[in-house]
């Protein structure tokens, strides 16, 4: 899987969508049924197959057709709900075999788009209850969206960070810090850490054992799955989920070793607090490296804010009086 991702990065065939592609898809598919019929390759003459390119051009294309009828379901608000929650009880009755799964993560951005913090559970049910084989990326995404955030990291999602055709951002070394951390997996939690962090993690464990430091920190009872989300304070693409609804934000030009400020929500997105996280380049020594690592030298206090929000509304219920 790691290496399908790496081939989607290196992809470098430029195609784009033309306006006329776009406005023929929106022209011609009108009722929600329709655009949903589209999006998720169902309308007659649709190849789905070709999703199996990979290259990033074609990806970027794909992305424009998709965003702009995921849009127009947005544009129709209300009337689309009806359709799309037809979609998600065929997406959590059949799993992949469901003809609405092809291409379903934009079918979860736009009720993201329509409910905002409202779909939080319906997004929830379909985190817990889809197959395991079945993108909790997407869902993660499009919860980021729902409660608009920098991004949501549900432990029930696999490690790994996609990149996808697109530059790397602090982003994905925090989420791969957070699901690392969320799911015990030392390994995987050492390797988002820049110098600094890990020898400061390293000193945690001199006098003591990885167990009894991951006991003290991590001291709320989750159950199966837990979840963090948090929002960068900064301008730009950085601060923004990794997919949008909106054209995506142009890079901007940020420090090479950027400091940013983290601000933490519980799995509802209510706050619970705000750290600021330094990080740095991480040598590309593999293909699969992430181009930037955590390297705050207060790792003990990132960690248990982590554990704290992780831990906080467990009940998994959102607050009526915690908008962001």
């Amino acid at each position: 899987m790691k290496l399908r991702w790496a081939i989607l990065a290196l992809g470098t065939i430029a195609a784009t969508a033309t306006p006329g592609s776009l406005a023929l898809a929106q022209r011609r598919e009108q009722s929600p049924a329709e655009i949903i019929r589209a999006l998720t390759y169902q309308t007659p003459g649709a190849n789905r197959h070709e999703r199996d390119i990979i290259e990033c051009g074609l990806i970027g294309r794909w992305d424009q057709i998709d965003r702009a009828r995921a849009n127009a379901l947005v544009k129709l608000g209300a009337a689309a709900l009806p359709e799309l929650e037809r979609a998600f009880d065929s997406i959590l009755d059949r799993g992949q075999e469901s003809p609405f799964a092809w291409n379903s993560a934009w079918l979860f951005y736009a009720y993201a788009g329509i409910r905002g913090r409202e779909a939080y559970s319906r997004l929830e049910q379909l985190i817990e209850s889809s197959p395991p084989e079945f993108s909790r990326f997407d869902l993660d995404i499009s919860m980021a969206i729902a409660l608009g955030l920098t991004s949501y990291v549900d432990s029930l999602r696999l490690p790994g960070i996609p990149l996808m055709c697109r530059s790397a951002t602090p982003r994905d070394a925090l989420d791969e810090l957070i699901i690392a951390w969320e799911r015990k997996d030392r390994v995987s939690l050492e390797s988002a850490l820049g110098p600094t962090a890990k020898a400061a993690l390293q000193s945690m464990i001199e006098n003591s054992s990885w167990e009894a430091v991951e006991a003290r920190i991590w001291t709320s009872q989750t159950g199966h799955g837990s979840a963090v989300g948090y929002s960068f304070n900064v301008s730009g693409g950085w601060s923004q989920p990794w997919r949008t609804l909106g054209e995506p934000a142009v890079e901007e030009t940020y420090d090479t070793a950027p400091n940013l400020v983290a601000d933490f929500t519980d799995r509802t997105g209510t706050p619970c607090g705000a750290l600021r996280v330094p990080f740095v380049p991480a040598p590309r020594k593999v293909i699969f490296t992430t181009p930037f690592l955590v390297d705050s030298p207060n790792i003990r206090e990132l960690l248990q804010l982590i554990s704290a929000c992780a831990g906080q509304n467990e009940s998994g219920t959102p607050s009526e009086t915690s908008h962001p």
